[in-house]
């Protein structure tokens, strides 16, 4: 109990005389194991060594710019050091072990509450060169006063607004945590801190009297009650039989409590048991069933390379086939180069979309010839065609169905107006050109009719010998 006299003297005054005379008649009655905190259930305030559970170190500053330290701390009186902590590493906090010391609590050390706390410290590739404990130095040196520590709660996550500050070191006593005086000098008030909604009136003298009159009167009858069990044996020995016989009455209830929970909790096992045995037949199963797919999925994808091999096959051998129908062609309408950008058809010269000097009845013939070599290239090859042809030899035609809603049919002959001929030969040469970059060949000159389709014919050739080399050496 902790009372402030409110007088500016350093005597005490009168009124506090007259107060505290029967408060301190209350205060030795409360010594009394009748009015001992124990025996009311009620928790002590007050702040010793023996209720030291933990140490933490935070916002450590003041070292060299190292990654990590090694360091402990002990505690000691004036005398003496009387503990010394586990060695452990730190970087920007420093958080030690809980403070488990049975041996203080039996010694006169224990109920002591100021201690001076020294934290030691190393860096860590000193440590790692060498083990040698005197390379620690001090960090910093506190003496605690245990009743001047300011409250911070019992969980430091919900209070990291009270932590702040450089080497701020913080306590744990009977699970509450509290930090010492901040580091700029001013020293906090020794009271202990809590909240305003427990904080009561103090006793008035009129009440300090009657519980001073009823705690004398209560320890009278006490004494009178142990001078009658002191002068009757007897009662005293058949009280200590009933309260015998009444504990064990509770402990034999308490243990059928015991038992009846402990077959309800069988019971519960045997349920879990049987629930995760059926749990594990099901797992069996649906893993039997897995196992099943993977098979299954390994034989399709065995059947899939086959058939993915087989696709490959019988697509080199339709390619091979197609480019030999093609050359055949090739052969039957006899292509021949006259100069590097003029060629012949069937031995009719056809010039480069340029047909002012040359015959039209050649002319007429020669491009129905094209006409008729694109389409059946393009039927060997079964790639339609932008612009449909109709080969009817040097009457042949060929129609836009793209640029307009409505279909024009052109003529291939010269002797139809300029302008459509010289746009169906327009469209004849982007057919050409459309057979050429289906395989990946470029045009340079749309307007080399015969040289574009000599250009595809060479390209098939060499595509088909590539495509027999291989199919060879496979074989082999």
């Amino acid at each position: 109990v902790v009372v402030v006299c409110c007088c500016s003297s350093s005597s005490t005054c009168c009124c506090c005389r007259f107060f505290f005379s029967p408060f301190l008649l209350f205060c030795s009655l409360m010594t009394t194991s009748l009015f001992a905190p124990e025996a009311h259930g009620l928790s002590t305030v007050q702040r010793r060594l023996r209720h030291l559970t933990g140490v933490q170190l935070r916002n450590i500053s003041g070292l060299q710019s190292v990654s990590s330290y090694l360091t402990y701390f002990t505690i000691r009186t004036v005398d003496d050091v009387f503990y010394r902590s586990d060695i452990v590493t730190c970087y920007q906090n420093a958080c030690w072990s809980v403070i488990n010391l049975p041996e203080w609590k039996q010694s006169n050390d224990a109920r002591g509450s100021c201690i001076i706390v020294e934290v030691w410290v190393k860096e860590t590739e000193k440590a790692i060169q060498s083990n040698n404990k005197n390379d620690f130095f001090l960090h910093k040196r506190y003496i605690v006063d245990l009743f001047a520590l300011s409250h911070i709660g019992s969980s430091l996550a919900k209070n990291t607004a009270l932590l702040h500050g450089a080497n701020r070191l913080v306590l744990s006593l009977r699970d509450c945590w509290y930090s010492t005086a901040r580091e700029d000098g001013n020293k906090l008030d020794r009271y202990l801190r809590v909240d305003s909604y427990i904080v009561k009136s103090m006793y008035s003298f009129a009440s300090l009297s009657r519980i001073v009159s009823i705690a004398a009167s209560t320890k009278q009858e006490q004494l009178q009650l142990d001078a009658k069990f002191v002068v009757v044996p007897h009662s005293e020995r058949m009280h200590e039989r009933e309260h015998a016989q009444t504990r064990v009455a509770m402990l034999r209830q308490k243990l059928e409590r015991l038992r009846r929970r402990n077959a309800i909790d069988n019971f519960k096992l045997i349920e879990t048991k049987q629930t995760r045995n059926e749990k594990n037949m099901d797992v069996e199963k649906k893993f039997e069933s897995l196992n099943e797919c993977i098979r299954t999925l390994n034989n399709l994808k065995r059947k899939h390379s086959n058939t993915t091999q087989q696709y490959r096959e019988l697509s080199h051998h339709v390619a091979m086939r197609q480019s030999a129908i093609v050359l055949e062609l090739y052969s039957i309408y006899n292509i021949k180069p006259i100069t590097s950008d003029l060629c012949s058809i069937m031995g009719i010269e056809l010039p480069n979309s340029s047909f002012a000097d040359y015959d039209d009845d050649e002319i007429a013939a020669a491009l129905g010839h094209v006409a008729h070599l694109v389409v059946m290239i393009s039927k060997y090859l079964r790639l339609p065609l932008r612009f449909s042809i109709t080969p009817y030899g040097s009457k042949s035609s060929i129609a836009d169905e793209i640029s307009g809603e409505k279909i024009r049919s052109l003529s291939l002959t010269p002797r139809s107006p300029k302008l459509q001929f010289e746009y169906g030969v327009f469209l004849l040469n982007k057919n050409v050109q459309q057979l050429l970059e289906h395989h990946g060949i470029g045009v340079a000159d749309l307007k080399a009719t015969l040289p574009n389709i000599r250009r595809l014919m060479l390209h098939l050739f060499e595509f088909t010998r590539k495509i027999g080399n291989e199919m060879t050496s496979s074989v082999a």
